[in-house]
């Protein structure tokens, strides 16, 4: 019976600390530990070593500075003749965060230090930084962006083109196309070593590095998806270098629904992603102040004089991360639409199988009842459902033990008084009993039933932190039910208890991310209460089984260590096990009732 006792309790510490080691990469990245004043200026985050910025004199005056804007129904895109860069993108189909009132989202903004997405950099080069005068103009049907920067290179001229177009209507891409040119004596040849900079980190949800940290995805040469984090990247001027392959290259700067997305169309030769961590900070754009990723590409080029421009070609995806989203920007393009649908796959992370099959029931439940909130009740309602039989065999399976323990009270309390001594032979003793009298060994099936809704919790957890469609969705007083309900907000984050748990060898990984407590939220509270009102209302064991009334009381603390554990995540996770242990609560007087009459 120990041994069976010992079994369960292991199921459940592996539910425990395998829910916190599956999401440990969600955890809120920490901060860097180094002060703010010994952080290095990412000037040139491509350069194998932190050195000074040196200072441009070819740097625009204020006065010089010049924007030129492209729009559609999807985004509107700013670009800056000061380093040739695209300053700012505004998603203008969505906005930051609930009850805002801001009507665009802004997934990146201009950079105090100057420095954004599309900037085209030389490497260990300090005449194309951040800052530097660029030739920019605008084409005549206003769908194209032109910029144009020449330098000396050893007694020739390279000349750098960027054209970024931006297709009317609903179209959340642009085409970016880059040439290299060399002028000067005849039969020159330039080789410049090049990086393009995707974005400077692109929008965070407000606490949505519980769900999904901020992060780098590309294609590495092997043909799969790569992931660095912002963590993993660190915030060094050499960052992490992976070479890009397969049918499909792009890297992306990705959040927990954002992304820009640089997917390379015809880019000639090598090239490798570089992947940095820019510092936290208020970026401006009402989202989260953590590490962010920004990637570059790193690349070759060769231009020989008197011979036509190497030209590369890209498209720069930026939006939400959805698949059906996604494919309908890409009509006809199916092999575009493709990769970029495998970073929306990713975003559902190791549960991916199972949180396609629980977007799919939340798609037809919402169908029914118009809300992602009722849609959660409902598919908790289909859940309980079917676990229906397994619950009822579970509860009479352990009505039937404790029968049979009643039975045998007398005799084990004879057996206890007669080897009082020595538990060992007591529990030899007590099992050669319970074999003779036919009564079953302690059933593990009560637990049973909540392992069973476990992948159905993973899945429902991986959509919230995917589905666009469930960001800011509302349900009552829940204003976004992929974050905490903030019934009441905190005015600063208080950390969360869990967190000293990092202090534990071989528990930080697990525990030490866990997410601060930014206010008081209601459910994660009603749902402890349900869950513990539910185990406490299942079928007590005999009093004369220690190893039953141990385990019970096991499953009277789990609801309060997971009340913990999941006080700081979507409001969706604790309202889908509110409802089901509430459920749980009902079923079991209906069991009980159904028993009894039965018995009658």
């Amino acid at each position: 019976m120990e041994k069976r006792f010992l079994l369960a309790l292991v199921l459940s510490l592996v539910v425990l600390f395998g829910w916190q080691w599956a999401f440990s990469d969600q955890a809120e990245p920490a901060p860097n530990p180094k002060p703010a004043a010994q952080t290095p200026v990412e000037q040139k985050p491509v350069e194998a070593t932190p050195t000074p910025a040196k200072p441009l004199v070819t740097a625009l005056r204020p006065e010089d500075v010049r924007e030129e804007v492209l729009e559609n129904d999807r985004l509107r895109l700013v670009f800056t003749n000061a380093g040739g860069l695209l300053k700012s993108a505004e998603l203008k189909d969505y906005h930051p965060n609930a009850g805002d009132g801001k009507t665009t989202l802004p997934l990146w903004t201009a950079q105090a230090d100057g420095t954004g997405a599309l900037e085209l950099n030389e490497e260990k080069k300090d005449d194309l930084g951040a800052g530097t005068p660029w030739t920019m103009s605008r084409s005549v049907d206003g769908r194209t962006v032109k910029l144009e920067r020449t330098v000396e290179r050893s007694g020739a001229s390279l000349v750098l083109r960027k054209e970024v177009s931006l297709p009317p209507g609903d179209t959340r891409h642009a085409t970016v196309r880059i040439s290299v040119e060399a002028r000067g004596a005849e039969n020159a040849v330039l080789s410049p070593e090049l990086t393009l900079t995707v974005t400077r980190g692109v929008f965070q949800e407000l606490g949505g590095s519980a769900m999904s940290p901020s992060r780098a995805v590309l294609r590495s040469v092997d043909n799969a998806l790569r992931i660095v984090t912002a963590q993993e990247a660190g915030e060094d001027n050499r960052g992490s270098r992976i070479p890009l392959g397969g049918t499909r290259r792009f890297t992306a700067d990705l959040s927990n629904y954002f992304g820009a997305v640089l997917l390379l169309t015809n880019f000639p030769g090598p090239v490798e992603a570089i992947v940095h961590a820019m510092p936290p900070g208020d970026r401006g754009d009402g989202g989260a102040t953590e590490l962010r990723t920004s990637s570059s590409l790193g690349f070759g080029a060769r231009a020989q004089c008197g011979q036509p421009a190497t030209v590369y070609e890209a498209v720069l995806y930026l939006g939400p991360l959805d698949a059906k989203i996604i494919v309908a920007d890409f009509p006809g393009q199916a092999e575009d639409a493709a990769a970029l649908t495998s970073i929306y796959t990713d975003q559902l992370g190791w549960a991916r199988l199972v949180g396609r099959a629980v977007l799919w029931m939340l798609d037809v439940c919402h169908s029914v009842g118009g809300n992602w909130g009722l849609a959660i009740i409902l598919l908790t309602l289909c859940v309980r459902l079917v676990l229906f039989p397994v619950n009822r065999r579970s509860q009479d399976a352990m009505a039937r033990h404790q029968e049979g323990m009643a039975r045998l009270k007398p005799k084990l309390d004879a057996l206890r008084k007669l080897h009082e001594k020595d538990g060992r032979l007591f529990a030899a003793e007590q099992m050669k009993l319970m074999r003779a009298e036919k009564v079953k060994l302690v059933p593990l099936g009560g637990c049973l039933p909540m392992l069973l809704q476990i992948p159905i919790f993973f899945g429902l957890f991986a959509a919230l932190r995917a589905s666009i469609d469930l960001r800011q969705a509302s349900w009552f007083w829940v204003a976004d039910l992929s974050q905490p309900d903030h019934l009441i907000r905190f005015a600063e984050a208080v950390s969360n208890p869990l967190s000293l748990c990092g202090a534990i060898p071989g528990c930080g990984a697990c525990m030490g991310g866990a997410p601060a407590l930014t206010g008081l939220h209601l459910l994660p509270i009603l749902m402890t209460i349900a869950w513990f009102l539910n185990s406490y209302l299942m079928p007590k064991p005999a009093s004369t089984d220690p190893q039953m009334e141990q385990q019970r009381k096991m499953m009277l603390f789990m609801p309060i260590l997971f009340g913990f554990m999941m006080y700081g995540y979507a409001a969706g996770l604790s309202l889908y096990w509110l409802v089901s242990s509430t459920i749980g609560i009902v079923e079991s007087r209906i069991i009980r009732k159904l028993r009894t009459n039965a018995a009658s």
